[in-house]
């Protein structure tokens, strides 16, 4: 085997778990490694044409899984939010981008191409902000809820954009006619492909699943996908439209879950062969030529796309903390860009010349790499409260109980339940969170919680932490080290209260153990314990033997179950 086969797969790993540790989508990834081993690195690829086919599959691929995210059905559930701040936050941002476009009169640009570049600018990254509400638990609160709907609204653009693109691709854009056009061949796309969904689509789809084979079912959606993308290029227009127009066909079907089940192994593949190849085929001195531009456009691109949503998020009564990651999560440009930009490229639509394509694409990269730490830094400084003021705490700290028989440290949803169960039952309690917002929703919902650090030992005694007159202390916290601190703060203060924490695991139950609680839940175990009760109980096992089973199991902080969970 040829050693630079091995290189060659060693590098996007290496640039994978880099980009990984330093918190950046993985897409990033791919494609610094093309850079890496493409022509402007260490030139691992001797066949190029083989790649750019590749990478034209990838790009197929991508469409398809934009289109297939895009169903009308979505649309329409989340349609307040997504025409209300998402209209608002797109349209925003273009009158800050656009103008700023056509005021540097770039050479070689036409209008519409200046058009083009805002708009593409406007989408952010569907997949990276997507990956970072999940990690941060974000994806089914109010700032998700508003973020998903900003994201939605973005690629709704994607239609009216991939019809203007062919149509007024190097030619003066002219307000009128063209307009109309444009807006015709957009409605007509969406009601074509929701028409051919349930009047063509189902009924075969309901064939070829009677027939219970996956691989009919693949090749039904490699063959559409196909079919399509020939269409439109028979007609000179790039098959990205048509496998576009495939995905937004499937998502429209009563199989389109199926559909991205099936993909999904096949999905990071041909992503990463499209960012690979678009790796390859940047013009890496150019960009260094240009570095100046490159770095002011994303700083630039950043802070324009931060003020508009930020603005908008606002408007839409969302509390500074959720406006301000709302802004900064989709300041960011997105593979939507990318996408667009190689198609220009591949197709040689004559909007933006070929030399500043690529100093764009270096501007949406750089973007993708630098807001991702941006939301890290911000999460961070949130968490340790820097981002809010003294004065700020006071406020929301008056009028507490400063007398607790309960202090519940971490009001999200464990602290909730726990707070919910002590207020129903009149038990005096106060709950501590160092997330403003939460602090304000629960004030509101008539909850006693108040803003602080429960790390802090002069904060826990404020609050009202006690030896003789506080008789537990419960420790709600996600994070394992804040509750470590937390864990000893108490016991330096009040040294036998009884202490009762939250764990994700057993190994993280031992240490909290090990640090004095008197009981720490493993949430993953006990959630077991829980199903395997109801179970036992369908199956008419009595409850006295139920509860031996459980007993048994939990007995000298769930020894037992060590094994299994190694």
């Amino acid at each position: 085997m040829n050693p630079s086969i091995l290189l060659f797969f060693a590098v996007p790993l290496a640039s994978v778990i880099l980009m990984k540790k330093i918190g950046v989508n993985t897409m990033i990834a791919f494609a610094l490694a093309g850079v890496i081993a493409g022509p402007a690195g260490l030139s691992l690829v001797n066949n190029y044409v083989i790649w750019e086919y590749l990478g034209d599959l990838g790009l197929a691929f991508l469409w398809f899984s934009l289109g297939l995210e895009l169903g009308v059905r979505k649309i329409w559930s989340l349609r307040k939010n997504v025409f209300g701040i998402g209209a608002l936050a797109v349209t925003l941002t273009l009158l800050l981008i656009l103008p700023l476009l056509v005021f540097f009169e770039f050479p070689g640009w036409t209008l519409m191409g200046a058009a083009i570049v805002a708009l593409i600018l406007t989408i952010s990254s569907s997949g990276s902000d997507l990956e970072i509400l999940a990690n941060k638990n974000e994806l089914q609160t109010r700032l998700g809820r508003k973020a998903f709907s900003i994201l939605i609204f973005q690629n709704i653009l994607t239609i009216p954009i991939l019809a203007m693109m062919p149509i007024f691709g190097g030619r003066e854009f002219e307000i009128g006619a063209e307009i109309i056009d444009i807006g015709i061949l957009t409605i007509m796309l969406i009601l074509g492909m929701f028409l051919g969904a349930r009047l063509l689509m189902n009924p075969f789809m309901k064939f070829i699943s009677r027939l219970k084979s996956r691989e009919a079912f693949l090749l039904t959606i490699a063959l559409t996908v196909s079919c399509l993308s020939a269409a439109f290029a028979l007609t000179g227009l790039p098959i990205g439209i048509g496998a576009f127009l495939a995905g937004i066909l499937f998502a429209e079907t009563l199989y389109n879950h199926q559909v991205k089940a099936d993909i999904a192994p096949y999905q990071m593949m041909f992503i990463g062969l499209f960012f690979l190849t678009l790796g390859m085929g940047l013009d890496i001195p150019g960009i260094l030529r240009n570095y100046e531009i490159v770095l002011t456009g994303a700083i630039g691109l950043i802070l324009l796309k931060f003020i508009a949503i930020y603005t908008a998020a606002r408007f839409y009564k969302a509390s500074g903390r959720h406006a301000a990651i709302t802004g900064l999560l989709l300041a960011q440009g997105g593979e939507f860009g990318l996408l667009i930009l190689q198609t220009i490229k591949t197709y040689g639509i004559d909007a933006v010349p070929l030399g500043h394509q690529d100093i764009i694409k270096g501007i949406i990269l750089l973007s993708m790499i630098i807001t991702p730490i941006l939301i890290s830094i911000l999460y961070s400084l949130n968490s340790r409260g820097t981002l809010y003021s003294k004065k700020l705490a006071e406020k929301m700290n008056s009028s507490l109980h400063i007398r607790p028989t309960v202090v519940i440290a971490g009001f999200g949803r464990v602290g909730k339940t726990i707070a919910k169960m002590l207020t129903d039952r009149k038990i005096e309690y106060v709950a501590i969170d160092m997330d403003i917002d939460e602090v304000e929703m629960g004030r509101r919902a008539g909850f006693n919680v108040v803003y602080g650090d429960t790390t802090r030992g002069d904060i826990l005694s404020g609050f009202g932490l006690a030896p003789r007159t506080t008789r537990a202390v419960v420790v709600a916290l996600d994070n394992a080290y804040a509750q470590k601190k937390t864990i000893r703060a108490v016991r330096r203060i009040a040294k036998n209260v009884k202490i009762f924490a939250r764990a994700k695991n057993l190994a993280e139950s031992k240490i909290l153990a090990g640090e004095g609680a008197k009981l720490a839940l493993p949430e993953t175990i006990e959630s077991s314990f829980l199903l395997a009760t109801e179970v036992m109980r369908v199956i008419s096992v009595g409850q006295p033997e139920i509860d031996k089973v459980l007993n048994d199991l939990r007995k000298n902080n769930y020894e037992t179950m060590e094994s299994i969970e190694s």
